[in-house]
């Protein structure tokens, strides 16, 4: 009877051995993120890889000058309103250095109203601008701090008359810096100052050269701006 649960006992022992052995057991991975308990936001990781996208108002101050033969106007203020909307794409590495690339639209309320008589008016103003830049920032907790430069473009109104007018697109430079701030994992916050300049454009240049072939007459335009906007975003 002793050998017997001996013998007994020697297989039950062999047998889990074997079945031991047939599978192994792996410690649980990491999260690769952390999170914020209370509000879900991650605050490691990747919070700020992929694509985004968003929408803004701001104001700006605009500076208009004109130029006749490199003599110059005094300044035109332009201030007022713009509402626009943002797309991009971000890459986070290891060390929080956040890498992007962003373009803009917007609609700007800037335009100056001269008044002519019989209900005409003469104004100036831009209606549109657009951007597209490179973004470089840091990942802080749930903030992104961020610095921006790229090539902006602007549509300027120099003189119009009801629909009939004289209107340039222009071409400049914008550079910047900012924060957004993830609300949750998805929603975020932005403020960000930017300034954006457009160096001179030639206007009516070859009209006046028609009325003054013998005189060389060089008339442009030249405008900055200064602008600040507030936004809320989406990550996909």
């Amino acid at each position: 009877m002793n050998c017997k649960l001996l013998i007994a006992t020697a297989t039950i022992a062999f047998s889990s051995s074997a079945l031991a052995a047939d599978y192994t057991f792996e410690a649980p991975l990491r999260p690769t993120f952390d999170y914020n308990q209370r509000s879900g936001v991650r605050v490691s990781g990747d919070q700020w890889n992929g694509p985004y996208a968003g929408v803004t108002l701001g104001y700006g101050w605009d500076r208009l000058r004109g130029t006749l033969n490199g003599y110059e106007t005094e300044p035109e203020k332009l201030d007022g309103l713009n509402l626009g909307g943002f797309a991009g794409y971000n890459k986070q590495f290891s060390n929080s250095i956040v890498l992007g690339l962003e373009g803009d639209f917007e609609y700007a309320w800037n335009e100056n109203a001269y008044p002519l008589g019989q209900g005409l008016e003469l104004k100036t103003g831009t209606t549109w601008g657009g951007s597209l830049r490179g973004r470089i920032g840091v990942a802080a907790g749930r903030a992104l701090f961020y610095g921006t430069a790229g090539v902006a473009v602007s549509n300027l109104d120099v003189a119009r008359i009801s629909d009939l007018g004289i209107s340039k697109t222009m071409w400049g430079y914008t550079v910047g810096a900012g924060v957004d701030y993830a609300f949750t994992d998805m929603i975020f916050g932005r403020l960000e100052y930017r300034y954006t300049g457009y160096p001179e454009a030639d206007v009516l240049k070859d009209a006046a050269r028609a009325v003054f072939p013998d005189t060389p007459v060089d008339l442009g335009v030249k405008m900055h701006s200064n602008t600040v906007r507030a936004g809320l975003g989406v990550k996909f």
